[in-house]
């Protein structure tokens, strides 16, 4: 019998604090198999990459790749992605939100989504195979499995969305035996975090349905006052979400692997300040970096024959985004002190309403390249629905009863259909060579704002890459590759610019 009940309490320390103020874990009602004698060592498997449609283990990938495992996940103590941001090589992210969500690998991503633009799609984010590109913002580390970043084109595996490179967050699948785990965590700035997560077999050990059920609620008041507001909770966290997991092995051919996820993350995003003074800001109208999402995922799986199997991979996903900021960072007693009695602030504010559906049906060999002369392969159609609607306030005032509103409503979608293959075929036992390729046909809709008109375009895309692997000895690897990316062309939303540009 495996169980685990872990209880641990913490406290966690605020930006700008130097001082520990200790820590308590406690574990309890563990009970585990027993142990193998110490002279049996078990070399353990490396990691299969999830993010590579041969499903290659990390060892052989013939890329640029980071992957953290669940255990080093939960010894950093990672509660969210930001916090593994500083320990992934090449990968960084813009400033300007209240979570990370505008990545960049080697250079090349997105910084920001304002009003009048167009979603971020350079780095590709999936979590549990829903695609939260550009939405990044609300996914919490609690109870994953494991992150991958894979560095450089993906083009061939995910199209557009990843010309720079992919994250792959797993959460922990469900288990044929009961578990339970929970955290307690305390801190300064009336920080506190709850996180539950429990799974096992439905009915009796063995039962060919499982499940596995998490939740996870934090609240801090931030590490910023507001000396103008008279409040200390203006750069806020109220975060939660929940995940529900069920794998049905229906025989023993076909396993179905169902994902339901619901975020929640209300922040403020209070930050920037005209008069420099650390952890204070003057604000009149602090921001807010809201993000609600509701989200699912479908994997099938049948296994035709003993090397080869027809996989079915589905997502949806609706999100609503609210991003708002005071771009004169003070308030009119302090604009006028420093500037003098005619001076312009205002806000920002912009409203997305995002829908995803996605569907990826996929042949595959189940052989390795060492147990099949012909090597692995795979290949597959797959067919995409996105859709945008925004609206962009801007508010003007000159602080002397002056002020000017505008409001731009404009809707945004594209329409995806690409066919795309791998294949990898070992040339001698140390040489292997590989190459994939992804065709993709893309239509862009749009609705400019006022009486600017609607528009349609569409255009064929293609990717993907060559590789050679060279392994002289079982603990030496190098490759070379040759990758090509590519990126949809744009929509200017803005009406007082050309709608149309290929890029």
């Amino acid at each position: 019998m495996n169980q685990e009940m872990t209880i641990a309490l913490k406290n966690t320390v605020s930006q700008g604090t130097a001082l520990l103020l200790g820590s308590l874990v406690l574990y309890a009602g563990e009970i585990r198999a027993q142990a193998a004698p110490d002279e049996d060592i078990t070399e353990l498997e490396p990691m299969v990459v999830q993010g590579d449609l041969l499903l290659t283990p990390s060892d052989e990938l013939a890329t640029g790749s980071t992957l953290l495992g669940e255990d080093e996940l939960r010894r950093q103590g990672s509660f969210h992605f930001e916090d593994v941001l500083g320990r992934i090589p090449n990968l960084t992210f813009a400033g300007g939100t209240a979570r990370p969500r505008f990545f960049q690998i080697r250079g090349i991503g997105e910084n920001s989504q304002f009003g009048n633009e167009i979603p971020a799609t350079s780095v590709g984010f999936l979590v549990d195979g829903i695609d939260f590109t550009g939405m990044a913002s609300a996914v919490s580390l609690y109870d994953a499995g494991h992150v991958e970043i894979l560095r450089g084109p993906q083009a061939a595996a995910f199209g557009a969305s990843a010309m720079a490179g992919l994250v792959v967050v797993q959460s922990r699948a469900p288990t044929p035996y009961p578990t339970a785990s929970a955290e307690v965590s305390f801190g300064e700035n009336n920080f506190h975090r709850f996180a539950i997560a429990a799974g096992g077999p439905v009915g009796d050990r063995g039962s060919p349905l499982r499940f596995r059920v998490s939740g996870e609620r934090l609240r801090s008041d931030g590490f910023i006052a507001n000396t103008f507001l008279g409040r200390e909770d203006t750069n806020e966290r109220d975060e939660s979400t929940a995940r529900l997991q069920l794998r049905w092995e229906a025989t023993p051919r076909l396993t179905f692997d169902a994902t339901a996820l619901v975020a929640d993350f209300n922040n403020g995003y209070d930050v920037w300040s005209l008069e420099q003074v650390p952890f204070e800001t003057t604000t009149d109208e602090p921001g807010r970096d809201e993000q609600r999402t509701r989200a699912a995922s479908l994997k099938a799986d049948l296994t035709i024959t003993d090397a080869m199997d027809l996989l079915y991979l589905g997502s949806f996903s609706d999100s609503d985004l609210l991003y708002s900021f005071d771009w004169d960072w003070s308030n009119p007693e302090k604009m006028r002190d420093r500037f003098g009695p005619v001076i312009f602030g205002g806000t920002e504010r912009t409203e997305h309403q995002r829908s995803r559906v996605s569907h990826d049906l996929r042949l595959r060999s189940l052989r390795s390249k060492q147990e099949s002369k012909l090597g692995s392969w795979a290949a597959g159609l797959y067919y995409q629905d996105f859709e945008e609607e925004q609206e962009y306030t801007v508010d003007v005032r000159d602080f002397d009863d002056f002020q000017d509103t505008r409001v731009v409503h404009s809707t945004y979608a594209t329409e995806s259909l690409a066919a795309y293959g791998q294949a990898s075929y070992p040339i001698s036992s140390q040489l292997t060579f590989e190459a994939a390729a992804r065709l993709e046909r893309a239509s862009i809709k749009y609705r400019l704002p006022a009486d600017s008109g609607t528009g349609e375009e569409a255009e064929t895309l293609y990717g993907g890459n060559v590789s050679l692997t060279w392994e002289p000895l079982p603990d030496q690897r190098f490759y070379a590759s040759i990758d090509r990316g590519y990126k949809m062309g744009g929509v200017n939303l803005d009406e007082e610019v050309p709608a149309f540009a290929a890029v």
